[in-house]
């Protein structure tokens, strides 16, 4: 169901959390479970392709959804002998063909949706094919390289000419994020299965980069660069900084040392300074790197599946894509509606807004209806004056507006309020529960 929240701040001392709650965004949440996906569960990879299709990834396969539906899709090239598995370890990136390259744990591969097409690829090493550890983790738009993970090194890949050529190594390293400056591009390796800290590989044309080990005490999970030398570093004991110099490095943790709230992925919307994480134990939280302070919040109480949250997906400069790794995904869009004064709901449990006839805020909460009307000095909400009949609506309920009536959707009825009379009318439905849009 869509559900309009209002999320908080959050300031962070260094080892000391202290929430503090106040409406910095509003969000529409719409959770998306096995009604609507077909493997709703561990999803750990999210790509959107330049044709607006969603690819989703788990330890199970692959696929793909169109906004409405989804479909599985199984990895199989016919015209190879390669015995691989449907476990995606990777996003899928797109090349100029249209092309989406991808893995999973044993094997390189290119889908191509016009045809619905799979093709399988490994790496060569001293006349060995490789059968293990395959991650892609960057795409060269200008050299149509890959750059991969595959075995204890990193490789890239040619996606016209399918040659490969060793750029680093060796790497425990399990996700990777690449960064770029007119004078050197980096690879930053977070080899949190394996050990602890990250490791630094600077690739250089034709040779073999070596890994520089930077020693953090923490088993570093996830990593996002904030200016060319500054990176913030989720850990499975929470969120970290890094300055990084050619010779030196300085480290300060942001958050408490705590074990049960890991940071596990970062994303950064286009044209925004926000960074979002997914904030086990917290929920889905945004760090300003200028500020130095956590700005926004979105939690369960908030509307989330739970705050657990995995994978995160920036969709644009509004919209994010929330894993839930037992249930699906969360869609959480920013509302353009403004909704300023609503303190005096937050303990009536509101659980749907609509905009009436009259371009008034409504409100259903659990016990009651609301109203907000504008003064000079902001909007007030009333109460909405309870039904005269014996019949109590689903105030919990899915709420909308139209002809100038309003309605509320329950389980296995619908209601029709009558404003004038302040009267509710029950409408049996005939199937129960109803799922989809009322219109």
């Amino acid at each position: 169901m869509l559900r309009l929240i209002w999320s908080s701040r959050c300031w962070f001392c260094l080892l000391f959390l202290f929430l503090t709650q106040a409406a910095d965004g509003q969000y529409l949440v719409r959770p998306l479970g096995e009604d609507v996906l077909l493997s709703p569960e561990r999803i750990a990879f999210i790509t959107k392709s330049t044709k607006g299709l969603y690819y989703l990834g788990n330890t199970t396969g692959l696929s793909v959804f169109d906004g409405k539906t989804s479909k599985q899709l199984t990895i199989r090239d016919r015209t190879t002998a390669y015995v691989h598995d449907q476990m995606v370890q990777s996003k899928m990136y797109e090349d100029e063909e249209g092309l989406l390259w991808f893995s999973t744990y044993t094997a390189l591969h290119s889908y191509n949706p016009s045809d619905h097409l799979f093709r399988t690829f490994r790496i060569e090493r001293d006349g060995n094919m490789v059968q293990q550890s395959y991650h892609v983790f960057h795409y060269g738009q200008q050299t149509g390289e890959l750059w991969l993970k595959a075995g204890d090194q990193l490789w890239s890949f040619n996606t016209k000419t399918h040659q490969s050529r060793r750029i680093a190594g060796p790497t425990i390293g399990n996700r990777f994020i690449v960064t770029e400056t007119k004078e050197k591009r980096q690879i930053i390796s977070c080899p949190f299965l394996n050990g602890e800290g990250i490791e630094v590989f600077t690739p250089a044309e034709g040779g073999v980069a070596s890994p520089r080990k930077i020693d953090i005490a923490e088993k570093i999970t996830s990593a996002i660069a904030i200016s060319d030398s500054s990176f913030l570093l989720g850990m499975n004991t929470g969120l970290g900084e890094l300055t990084l110099s050619d010779t030196a490095h300085n480290f300060r943790r942001i958050t408490s040392n705590d074990r049960s709230h890991s940071v596990w992925s970062f994303c950064r919307p286009p044209g925004s300074n926000k960074i979002w994480m997914s904030y086990n134990g917290f929920g889905v939280y945004a760090y300003d790197p200028q500020q130095k302070m956590f700005v926004d919040s979105i939690r369960r109480e908030d509307g989330l599946s739970s705050n657990t949250p995995k994978e995160i997906f920036a969709d644009g400069p509004g919209r994010l894509l929330v894993s839930q790794y037992s249930t699906g995904l969360d869609i959480v869009e920013r509302s353009n509606n403004c909704l300023n004064d609503t303190h005096p709901l937050a303990d009536k449990r509101v659980f749907s807004f609509v905009t009436s006839h009259n371009k008034g805020l409504l409100a259903a909460g659990l016990q009651s209806l609301y109203h907000s009307r504008s003064t000079a000095t902001g909007n007030q909400w009333e109460e909405v004056e309870p039904a005269r009949n014996a019949s109590n609506p689903p105030y919990n309920g899915r709420f909308f507006a139209a002809n100038n009536q309003l309605f509320l959707q329950g389980l296995t009825e619908l209601w029709a309020y009558d404003t004038k009379k302040a009267r509710w009318r029950s409408y049996p439905k005939p199937e129960y529960p109803v799922r989809g849009i009322f219109i």
